[in-house]
């Protein structure tokens, strides 16, 4: 097995417990909008998809920059880092790993959340949010842009894990040709995932990066 050189992240229900809120919000846009209101299942089934194609999935004759536009009025709530997830970063980052994010929301979003949650944007050398390929989760062509990057630095997708919370996050990571970890902290259950690595967090990342996967 190549040595381990770069690890990928996911945001939401990976690093940030915010899937919850999320859920509310949308909830709140759809009743705004006269919209029915989705199940559980589908948001779950939605998880790590990039957001606009998230909410054209279930709501499919919905104007889709108009509920963007609904969902930004809707009431903003405090998100939190997940315990002892900044620590795992800034492990990983001492240990010596090149960092990236690969989120299906956006860039923008992203970074503010992260940065509010006490990640350092230095510590990652990509963003790389929605809007960034034309394809989102779970079609691995998503990190494309990701793979360049870390091609330019010498580190092959053999050299590379991603690190999400959803099957669609593994079937991204499956379709690019990288190695993928499961974190329990999403919406999903061990097994929901196939034959890979699961953690119950983050928090468990570098333990066993350095235990098995390096």
């Amino acid at each position: 097995m190549a040595r381990l050189k770069a690890v990928i992240l996911d945001v939401d229900g990976t690093l940030i417990d915010s899937l919850q809120t999320i859920i509310q919000r949308h909830e709140a846009t759809a009743k705004e909008m006269g919209l029915r209101s989705a199940s559980r299942e589908e948001y779950t089934r939605q998880s790590g998809k990039g957001w606009r194609t998230a909410i054209h999935d279930m709501w499919p004759d919905v104007d889709v920059e108009e509920f963007v536009s609904v969902y930004s009025r809707t009431p903003r709530k405090g998100y939190a880092a997940f315990p002892g997830a900044v620590d795992a970063v800034r492990k990983l980052k001492q240990a010596g790993f090149v960092l990236g994010i690969v989120t299906g929301k956006p860039t923008d979003s992203a970074e503010r959340q992260l940065q509010k949650e006490g990640f350092d944007l230095e510590w990652f050398e990509f963003v790389h949010g929605e809007g960034m390929t034309p394809v989102c989760k779970p079609d691995g062509r998503v990190f494309g842009p990701a793979l360049t990057v870390l091609g330019l630095k010498g580190i092959t997708r053999e050299e590379t894990v991603y690190v999400g919370d959803s099957p669609n996050d593994e079937a991204a990571a499956a379709g690019a040709g990288i190695k993928f970890i499961a974190v329990l902290t999403g919406h999903n259950e061990k097994q929901d995932f196939g034959d890979v690595e699961v953690l119950d967090s983050i928090a468990k990342l570098p333990e066993l990066i350095d235990g098995k996967l390096s």
